[in-house]
């Protein structure tokens, strides 16, 4: 069964990207007009193009790692119209990764169907297959994630190792605190600022769970301590 991720319009990061390579023609009508295709450029060798399947409301491309060794963890993408997606397949559970042998989706909805660029895989090495620049992109943005985990987890810790009751909104206002990235690479700036979004929803939505044993603050918080270690450990 293929992994299967949707993008809306500018669902991922966004820029005004355009590149020249080979051009895969995947045989499928775009529309009524049955002359015109849905191209896909395909800048790596450790992906192959399975389909490429468009629609009115947007088009759905299927990869599979044809590496022989190394899972994919990362995959990015760019379209004529909404620009870059870089595709981070990692999490602290229900990873995307693409073992070998194994396919994944990528849907590209809201638009009419688009000409969609494969520019690069990360794989678990977190070396980079096809273009270098693009595949740093993603690097950067995991380390961005990282260095807010290594400044967030030990807040966590401490609302856990503490000899008096901690209240969820008490964590969340420490986590406020911490100054914003300043001065770095626009992609590690925005992996922070997506990994503190991230814990933020996660503590709010659980901690509105109350009466449930999941809407226990300390519940809630060493849920997110394990779940936030695990994907530290994979960045």
């Amino acid at each position: 069964m293929p992994r299967t991720a949707t993008w809306g319009t500018c669902g991922g990061i966004c820029l005004l990207f355009l590149a020249t390579s080979v051009v895969i023609v995947a045989g499928v009508n775009r529309g009524s007009n049955p002359s015109q295709v849905l191209q896909v450029l395909n800048k790596t060798s450790s992906l192959e193009l399975v389909s490429a399947v468009p629609s009115q409301q947007g088009a759905t491309v299927t990869v599979k790692n044809v590496s022989k060794t190394r899972a994919i963890t990362g995959i990015a993408f760019a379209t004529g119209r909404e620009g870059q997606v870089l595709a981070d397949l990692l999490s602290g559970s229900g990873d995307l990764t693409i073992r070998p042998g194994n396919t994944y989706s990528q849907t590209f909805a809201g638009t009419q169907p688009p000409d969609i660029s494969i520019l690069a895989a990360v794989l678990d090495d977190r070396t980079v297959d096809g273009d270098s620049r693009i595949g740093q992109r993603l690097l950067n943005l995991r380390k961005g994630k990282k260095d807010q985990l290594q400044l967030i987890l030990p807040i966590l810790r401490n609302a856990l190792d503490s000899k008096t009751d901690v209240t969820v909104a008490q964590v969340i206002a420490e986590i406020n605190k911490i100054p914003d990235p300043e001065h770095v690479d626009y992609y590690i700036q925005s992996g922070a600022f997506a990994m503190r979004e991230s814990i933020l929803l996660h503590l709010q939505d659980n901690s509105q769970r109350r009466g449930t044993p999941s809407g226990d603050p300390r519940h809630v918080l060493t849920f997110a301590y394990e779940e936030y270690s695990r994907f530290l450990a994979k960045l």
